[in-house]
Order: C-alpha cells, then structure tokens, then sequence
C-alpha cells in the first residue's frame, strides 16, 4: 500500500511541477476592451505592423509576466465565418521581459518593435479586397494577437460595415411646404443637414449661424440601417420660394484610426411655397439612355466587352461629379475625352 502511495504523491508532484512550469513559459495576453468592435472603415496598416497607418486606439494588449528570452509579437486576421487565414504579421524578435512586457494600443506596435504584414495569396475575392484597397471589407473577422515562439495568444472580434448614404426623398423633384420631408438611409454617426442654393456645396442656407434643424440622432446601426427623417415644416420658412436648392448629409464614420468626417452626395430639388403641380427636373429618360449607351461604349474600348455586359441590365438613377448633379453635356463630354484618349480613366467605379 505504501509503495501505490509514493506513486501517486509523486504523480501530483510532478503534475504541479509541469503546470507551473507550463504558465510561466505561455505567459499572459490580453485585450481591452473585449469586443466586438464595428468599423465602416478599418485598414490594415492600423493594425501597427505597415508603414504609413495612423494606428489603432481602440484596443489595447496586455503582456504579463511570462517567458524570458527574444518574442515575437504576431497578429492574424482571419474570416469570422469560414476560419480561412487573411492577413499575418509579426513584429522583429525583442527580449520579452525588458522590452515587450507591459501594455500597448496596437497600432503602436510598428512603431515599438518594427515588423510587416503579408496578405495571404490564395486567390480569393477578399484576398483581392484587402491588396487592392489596403482594408479589411465588408464582414466579421477575428484578429488574433499572440507571441512567438512560446504561443500565448487572445483574440477580439471586428465587424465592418462599410458607410451607406443614400437620400430618398426629395431627389431631383419639385416639392412643395406641405409634402416637404427630408428621408434618406444611412449607417453614419452625429448625422447633420445641410442645404445650400449652389450645386457646388459653397453657399449654404442658414438662419442665422445654422438651419432651425440640422442635428438628427440616428435610427439605424451599422448592421441595419434604418430611413432617417428631418420634417420639412421645420427648414421650409428660411427657404424661397420657387428656388432649385440642394441638400446633403454629413456626418461621421468610424474608422480603425478614430472617426472621419464623411458627407453624401449633393441632391437637387425645387421648392415651392404651394405649388399643386409638381414635376421631376433631373435628367430625362432619353438623356439617360444617350449617357449608358455612351458608357457602355467607353468600358468597350477601354476595359473589354464584358465589364460592358456588365452594366447592361442596369438604370441609370443619378449622376453627379464630385459629390454634384452633373447634367447630360458635362457626363457626355468626359465620357467622349476617355474613349478618345484626351483624359485617362484611373479607375472606374459605379454604385
């Protein structure tokens, strides 16, 4: 009896010995706050190991007492969903207990203790997202930070949610006091209203200093938003009668590197005090058409038949350049300066 004693004493020493042992090699990791965190924007540089980010502050890491000897500090970003590695990263090695213990927001980590990020070359359409544009896209993701060799890692998670502005109402339409409502969707935050009497966003209408009514709280949230609305009673005695004026949203986004100051696109519409026939005033159907065909045209010659094809099954809704209505002329004529070679098209994008 004696001896099976001696056996399992020997058996908890050993295993209290190798837990010990165990804990002091991983050492500690951790983030605060805990998360999730949502972004609309969220670039990877500002996750501190790629030069020219202005670095994440949200978050903070912790390294506790733990291993001696060189460290590398690593950051993984993987998809939520389907576990598949995007982006990697490790700082250069440093001694952990003088140099890497303590805590840190993790866009200093460049800073701190040099090191690179590398996308992972698998070919996917996030693999194309994140090169091309430089940030994580739409979606939910896991961004692991841990240390090397000796393992010790935690994880938050970070939902993007790209910013959404679109206005609804009224959108290149008289409009007269009594059906004046100002309705659009949105996801940004401290929304504001703005009207103004050029299409250039450079005279604005105020009372005073301001509209009578331009903060508005927000409905939505990132993963939904919702229609947002200023009555129009409220803004109509400071504006003319009979005036073509138009109205914007600004607001803020958040990004990976604090919030940004973002703002829609410049909507035209005709105000009438009492007006009972009321009529569209943007571009006709006709002039739509002429402008598609013409596009069409230009990605044929400049891209290939199928980005053509791809445009083909749309409408035409708005136009406008930088942030302004555009009329049928001042569209048609960039247009034709791309096809004939007078103006080069960086990139193409449409919404």
């Amino acid at each position: 009896m004696r001896y099976f004693k001696i056996i399992a004493f020997a058996s908890i020493l050993i295993l209290i010995v190798l837990s010990l042992f165990t804990g002091n090699a991983f050492g500690q990791v951790s983030i605060s706050p805990a998360g999730p965190l949502t972004y609309h924007v969220f670039l990877v540089a500002d996750l501190g190991l790629e030069g020219g980010g202005k670095g994440n502050k949200d978050f903070q890491i912790t390294f506790g007492a733990g291993p001696t000897g060189q460290q590398e500090i690593t950051i993984d970003v993987t998809d939520f969903n389907t576990g598949d590695l995007l982006v990697t990263g490790a700082t250069d090695p440093h001694d952990y207990a003088t140099e890497i213990q303590g805590t840190y927001f993790i866009g200093q980590l460049d800073d701190l203790f040099g090191g690179d990020f590398d996308v992972v070359d698998d070919a996917t359409d996030l693999y194309d997202k994140v090169l091309a544009t430089g940030r994580l896209p739409r979606g939910r993701f896991r961004i692991t930070v841990g240390l090397n060799p000796n393992g010790a890692s935690t994880s938050i998670i970070v939902n993007i949610a790209p910013p959404y502005m679109q206005p609804l109402y009224p959108v290149e339409v008289q409009t007269n006091r009594a059906i004046l409502d100002f309705r659009w969707i949105t996801n940004i935050n401290r929304q504001e209203l703005h009207i103004y009497t050029d299409p250039f966003g450079n005279r604005e209408v105020l009372a005073g200093s301001r509209l009578p009514f331009t903060r508005i709280p927000s409905t939505g949230t990132a993963w939904n938003p919702q229609a947002q609305r200023v009555d129009g009673s409220i803004v109509s005695p400071v504006l003319n009668d009979g005036a073509i004026l138009y109205w914007q949203i600004q607001g803020y986004i958040k990004t990976s590197h604090g919030d940004e100051r973002t703002e829609s696109v410049l909507t035209a519409f005709q105000y009438f005090e009492n007006a009972q026939s009321l009529e569209y005033i943007g571009l006709s159907d006709p002039d739509k058409q002429a402008i598609k065909d013409l596009l069409i045209k230009m990605l044929q010659e400049i891209v290939d038949n199928r980005a053509a094809r791809s445009i083909e099954q749309y409408d035409i809704n708005r136009i406008a350049i930088d942030n302004s209505p555009a009329t049928r002329e001042e569209i048609m004529t960039i247009l034709q300066a791309i096809i004939s070679g007078d103006v080069t098209a960086t990139s193409i994008q449409f919404q």
